[in-house]
């Protein structure tokens, strides 16, 4: 896939998911279910990780003494820590959903779920030759993106 499509696939996921757009670029917002006792709060609610790049998550529990979560990640792919630490695996199908849900445990009811969209990395180059007073010059550009 092209670096157009990935950023058509990243527009179409963020916009699906309500997101905006922070200062450096990147997406941000929580995901949120709220009772009149407790609230659980995920973030960050939209993520695009590469091959083996890794993303720190945090569950903050409103009204609560215990403020424990489990983490799952769905599909089970890559693996996420007790702490909230996803590790992209090094290979995976071009863009591959997953959702990071945390789970209170105090109240296995409250849950709170973020997006993960792994993206393959990109390589590229650009070559210009060109001729002046008859002397040919070449600039090369690589690009890798992760």
């Amino acid at each position: 896939m092209s670096l157009c499509g990935v950023a058509c696939s990243v527009a179409a996921l963020l916009g699906c998911a309500g997101a905006t757009s922070g200062g450096s670029g990147s997406p941000n917002g929580s995901a949120q279910l709220v009772s009149a006792s407790n609230s659980l709060q995920l973030t960050p609610r939209n993520v695009l990780l590469g091959p083996n790049a890794q993303q720190q998550f945090t569950a903050t529990s409103g009204n609560s003494s215990n403020t424990s979560v489990n983490w799952s990640v769905t599909p089970a792919l890559g693996s996420i820590s007790a702490n909230g630490v996803y590790a992209a695996p090094s290979t995976f199908s071009p863009n591959q959903s997953l959702t990071v849900t945390a789970t209170s445990v105090a109240d296995p009811s409250k849950q709170a779920s973020a997006n993960i969209l792994l993206v393959p990395s990109e390589a590229g180059a650009i070559q210009v030759t060109g001729s002046v007073g008859g002397l040919s010059h070449t600039v090369a550009i690589s690009l890798n993106v992760n």
